[in-house]
């Protein structure tokens, strides 16, 4: 006889993968037309182009070896993704640079390499797919298991501000809550269906942007969301500064914002803290009288290797009404690394959650992640 669990197992499976062949098909259709032609000869124009390069590039290309043209396009490696640098030459502009770099480098690595489990990277260009397998084990028998798929379709001719996003479940907590706050005690505990939308980036001056969503979910009822971040190097040049903002409103649940403060200061090379508060108002708590909910967390993340880092984290989170209280204390160390191929991950984090509904007793687990991703850059922890 087949199992509940085995059978619950299959009906996500198969969810996923009508979810991927959803992204396959819209990927074949709106990518750009020099990614679905044919190699074709070189016109008299670009002859002449390609003529006028440098002795210096043309010696480089000649030292190029046949297997690096069998590899195809090089992925994207960003070696120090922070781009808001003066570049003056004055010494106090040159010392705010290095001290920006110092701070910006380590935060931009754990948000590229942990990236969350509902992210798709919003700083690389072009289309992306992460598909993420997870099972969860706890000693209470609670297990779990699940897919997600993330996909953004990059739309043609417009200037990489425009682009369709889909994922295979439907869970509002997933937009808002931290990036990074994986919270594998709730593995396994979607809510099905899916969601689908068409972002807009705005464009915005350095240090800050803004994103628009619009699109469908499941049932096919619609929702909008927006998002707004500003992040700066704080003074004294060892802690970096990030405000998010964000707001929706979903048919039928209503309207709900959250804000997100943190904080990150490089404790050596290799080892960044970062302390996360949060805190989100939703017409469907107040419904349920809970009022603000908040959630404060203070992680370690660590370099191990050159694709390979350890974030330890502990926190709580809770409602201010009826009675201001902390609904669950939890705590974890996520182990990520890249093995076979830039692209393929595995992730261990075993972890321990105290939820007030039971009185605050310990309960532990362990939660297993598979993820292969597409189109999203190399994050190696910069030098």
């Amino acid at each position: 006889m087949i199992s509940c669990r085995y059978a619950a197992g299959m009906r996500t499976v198969e969810r996923c993968l009508l979810g991927l062949l959803l992204v396959c098909s819209v990927s074949g259709l709106l990518l750009p037309a020099y990614a679905r032609s044919a190699p074709q000869t070189p016109s008299e124009s670009d002859r002449a182009l390609n003529a006028t390069v440098s002795g210096e590039q043309a010696s480089i290309a000649t030292d190029k070896s046949p297997a690096a043209d069998l590899e195809g396009p090089p992925r994207p490696f960003h070696p120090n993704p922070c781009g808001h640098l003066s570049g003056e030459a004055g010494w106090v502009d040159r010392t705010h640079d290095w001290m920006s770099r110092t701070v910006c480098g380590p935060t931009r690595w754990v948000d590229g390499f942990f990236i969350g489990p509902n992210e798709i990277d919003t700083e690389q260009p072009g289309t992306q797919l992460r598909i993420i397998g997870a099972s969860r084990w706890q000693d209470n028998d609670d297990d779990g298991s699940e897919v997600k798929v993330r996909a953004r379709v990059e739309l043609p001719n417009a200037q990489e501000r425009l682009s369709l996003l889909f994922q295979n479940d439907d869970d509002v907590d997933d937009e808002l809550r931290n990036d990074l706050d994986s919270r594998p005690e709730e593995v396994g505990n979607d809510s099905g269906g899916f969601r689908t939308a068409l972002r807009w980036v705005t464009k915005m001056p350095d240090r800050m942007n803004l994103d628009l969503d619009a699109g469908l979910r499941s049932e096919f009822t619609t929702f909008l969301r927006a998002r707004y971040r500003w992040y700066t190097p704080l003074p004294g040049g060892k802690t970096y500064f990030r405000f998010t903002q964000k707001g929706y409103w979903e048919d039928p649940e209503g309207f709900g914002i959250n804000s997100l403060f943190e904080l990150d200061r490089p404790l050596t090379q290799l080892s960044t803290v970062r302390f996360s508060s949060e805190y989100e108002l939703t017409e469907e708590n107040n419904a349920l009288n809970r009022d603000w909910y908040f959630n404060q967390t203070v992680s370690l993340y660590t370099r191990l290797g050159k694709q390979s880092g350890i974030g330890y984290s502990v926190g709580f989170d809770g409602f201010t009404d009826p009675v201001a209280a902390i609904e669950t204390w939890r705590t974890s160390v996520r182990f990520r690394r890249s093995v076979w191929r830039p692209w393929f991950f595995y992730e261990i984090e075993p972890y321990v959650f105290w939820p007030r509904s039971l009185g605050y007793e310990g309960i532990t687990g362990i939660v297993l992640r598979l993820e292969v991703q597409a189109g999203l850059p190399v994050w190696e922890y910069p030098e």
